[in-house]
This record gives C-alpha cells, structure tokens and sequence, in this order.
C-alpha cells in the first residue's frame, strides 16, 4: 500500500502571501493562490487577463528547479517521520506505507503522523492511498482525500477517474478518446492481450503498474519522474521573501527563522556544527554570502541569534534582498560534547561563546590566540592561531623546561639599569637559518622591582625582550 501526498502550488504556497498572486510561465499562469482565484483568475489563464481582473495581482515566474528543491525539503522533514519516500515530478510525494507497518499498523496512522510535518511546510495539499505508486498519485492529484488500507475501495476510486487525467501522454490519450473509452474502469475491463494489441508499450505498462501488478517492479523509467529520497550529510533552506528588504536589521526575523530549522535539523540528527553560510539574494546583483563561524561546535539557536545581530548590526546592503537562504555543510556528532553546569554562573559568558562574538565584532583578521611555537628562537615561541581553529592547551611542561616571560615584546634597547639574577643561557640560530642570531639572555630585576629577560648579542649591546608575570 501507498500514501501519496500531492502538495498543489508548492512554490506560491511557500510565499505564504494573503494578497492575490500568482505565477507565470510563458506568460501563462500556472499557479494561483485562493485570494486570486476569489477574483476570477484560473489556470492557464494569459498573464493580461488575469492582471485586468485584479489590479493588485503580484505576478512572481515560476522556477522548475526551485519547486524540486521545496519538494526536496519537504522530504527531509518527512523523512524523521517514516522511511521509503518516492519524489514524484516537483510537486508530490510518495511514502511506501507497508514498509512502515512496524511502527503504524495502519496507513491512516501513518497518515497521522505525517500531516502535521506537511502541514507545517504548506498549509493546503491533496492526499490519497492506493495499491501502487502510480494509482496513489492519480488519486491524490485527483483531490479524493481518502485513506484506506482496503484494496477494494482503491480500485473503486480509481476505476471512477476519468482518461483524460491519466499521466499519459497526450497522443495516447487522444487515441483513447476516439475508441468511446472515458473512465479507467472502461480501459480496465478490456482483456490485457487485445490492449497489447492496439495500443503502445507505455500505455500497457502504466495500465499494469497502475493496478499494482509488478509488485516487485524499480521505478518507471520516465526521464527521472520517480526518484527515491536520499537523505544527504547536508542542510539547505531557501525562502522567497513578501516583499524586498532594504535594511539589514530587518532581516533578522527571516534569517533567524532559518535558524530555527537548521536547530531542529541538529537535534534531530545529533549533530552539531561551527560554521553557517547565508545567501542574501539581490533582484539585478549578484547573491551576497554571509559566513558565521562559531569558536566551538553550537547546536542551540540563542548563540548563533547572537552571532547573526552582530554581523547584521555591521552589514551594508547593495540593494533590497529577495529571497535568503542558509546553507550548512559542515557537521560535528554532538555525542561527547558538554557544557560546565557551573560555568556560566561563575563568568557570566563561556570563554567561547566570547570568543565567537568577538570574531563575529571585529573579523578574523584582528581576533587571535598566541600558541607555544616548537623552535628555540624567541621571536619564533609564539604563533599566532584564528580563534576559529580548536583550542588545545600548550604543550605540558617538563621538569626540565626554560623559564620564559609570559609577556614577550619585539626587542628595544636597554634603557635602565637592572640586577642580572640569573644567566647567561646562551641561543643561537642554526647555520641554515637566514637570520643569523647569537645572543646571551639574563633575568634581571629593574627600579620598579619587575623581572625582565634581557639579553646580550655579539656586538655587546644589551636589549630587553620580556616581562615575567
């Protein structure tokens, strides 16, 4: 058994418009909402007709790729419900009920538990069952809204649709209709020898897997009309705007939005992730990336809300966006990672959470951590590391480790006199190196009672190089 879901008007649906609108292809309309349809504007209409009826009309063109990419995430929310979906063209989709009789017993329950995902994604869609992939999807274009798990009652609605509708072609349809046949029930009852006979191999094998009898038939070979779901290690949501945003602190609602939807894609597949790419679309300009990157791995939406005011607060738009969309590609398992309960009631902020702000407030360019280098050179002990990257404590000391300033400054000559406590150790750069250094360094205390490294180089004069803590 099958459950078709036929999700009519996907595209516009997704707008989520309340003033009469449709969309055009070849300035024909192919989709209108029920605000233009109160006005007198149906399918097929030119686009001139329909702007004469309503004055108001928002007229948007109607993107094939974009509505397979709705349907495709329409089939990640639904995939956290049931397995074995089947894409069926841009605006249905098909859910293989029996395989999921472990976890409900019957498709109405399935159904159940479907409708409420669907019904968050679009508002209005169009539902049915039946015996194969091809009788539910009629059924369901067709806007029987019925559920059953009753073979009889299948082919009772089935046997009532009528020829034209079938997913024929048209020359085939048009030859049905000059031999008298009207409904499916006509076509059925004609012995399956004579219908090889007189009509072509599509219209035999779509007869056939219409009444369910290939069950352990692949998918029809129709230019990729079927495809299975595959769910894939990455997230993506678009969304058309209502209308065009000009200012960037408007654009907080949309974007966090996404947020919310990426949040629940993380929880539900225990994962977590550091970096996020928005897409701001322009009407006439090329899209415009909007990268946020976390110090640590965040699954939670109140850092990254506020990681996104921040890079909004400083974002200058080049025109007013239409359409957003997030893009998230990059995953860490959540399994492991925790947070000290004790934390933030002693700082306020985790020491990451104020790294990524700062990240987020003056760029990566001018945020960084110093690491312990692996030379000898002084100049060389401390790198500079993006914040971006994992933290990692020093290297453990050992019994045997130098004393080092924890302050380090570029080399300046002496200005003072100091009392040499300690030294001389001697550092000197290998015969390879460019720089050639010979140096003897001390630890001295000044005046004011601070212990600095100083040293000597090879020509007697005397510089300080560091303070100790």
């Amino acid at each position: 058994m099958y459950l078709a879901v036929y999700c009519t008007h996907l595209q516009l649906q997704r707008r989520q418009l309340q003033e009469p609108a449709v969309l055009v292809a070849k300035e024909h309309v192919v989709q209108v909402n029920a605000a233009a349809q109160r006005l007198g504007v149906r399918l097929g209409m030119g686009l001139a007709s329909a702007a004469a009826l309503c004055a108001t009309l928002q007229v948007y063109p109607y993107e094939p790729e974009l509505e397979r990419q709705l349907l495709q995430e329409l089939a990640a929310h639904c995939y956290q419900v049931c397995g074995d979906i089947i894409l069926a063209g841009s605006d249905c989709l098909i859910v293989v009920a029996t395989s999921m009789r472990a976890l409900y017993p019957s498709t109405e329950q399935l159904f159940g538990a479907l409708a409420p995902v669907i019904r968050a994604f679009v508002p209005h869609f169009y539902y049915a069952s039946g015996e194969s992939m091809e009788a539910a999807e009629l059924l369901a274009r067709e806007q029987r809204n019925f559920i059953s798990d009753e073979a009889s009652v299948c082919r009772q609605h089935l046997a009532r649709v009528e020829v034209t509708d079938l997913l024929l072609a048209v020359e085939h349809k048009q030859q049905l209709a000059r031999l008298g046949i009207e409904r499916v029930e006509q076509l059925l009852a004609l012995p399956m020898n004579q219908l090889r006979q007189r009509f072509h191999y599509e219209v035999v094998d779509y007869l056939t897997r219409l009444q369910g009898q290939l069950p352990h038939a692949g998918l029809a070979k129709k230019s990729g009309y079927y495809r299975f779901y595959q769910p894939t290690q990455s997230f993506s949501e678009s969304r058309e705007l209502n209308f065009e945003i000009d200012n960037s602190e408007r654009l907080l609602r949309p974007l966090t939005q996404l947020c919310e939807c990426l949040c629940r894609y993380l929880r539900q597949h225990q994962l977590h992730t550091q970096r996020l790419v928005f897409s701001l679309f322009f009407r006439e300009q090329v899209a415009l990336e909007l990268c946020l990157d976390s110090v640590e791995p965040q699954g939670q939406l109140a850092p990254w809300q506020a990681l996104l005011e921040i890079k909004l607060a400083a974002l200058v738009l080049p025109a007013p966006v239409i359409a957003i969309r997030l893009q998230c590609e990059e995953f860490v398992s959540a399994d492991g990672h925790s947070e000290n309960l004790f934390a933030k009631r002693q700082q306020g902020l985790a020491k990451q959470q104020l790294l990524s702000l700062l990240n987020a407030r003056l760029g990566p360019q001018h945020c960084y951590r110093l690491q312990p280098g692996r030379a000898h050179i002084p100049e060389f002990t401390q790198v500079q590391e993006a914040t971006l990257h994992p933290y990692q404590d020093g290297l453990p000391a050992s019994p045997q480790a130098l004393l080092r300033p924890n302050f380090m400054i570029e080399p300046v000559p002496l200005q003072e006199q100091l009392c040499l406590l300690r030294g001389p150790e001697r550092i000197q750069s290998h015969w390879w190196q460019q720089a050639q250094l010979e140096r003897d360094y001390y630890i001295g205390e000044n005046s004011r009672g601070q212990l600095c490294w100083v040293f000597r180089d090879k020509h007697k004069g005397w510089f300080i190089q560091g303070y100790f803590a």
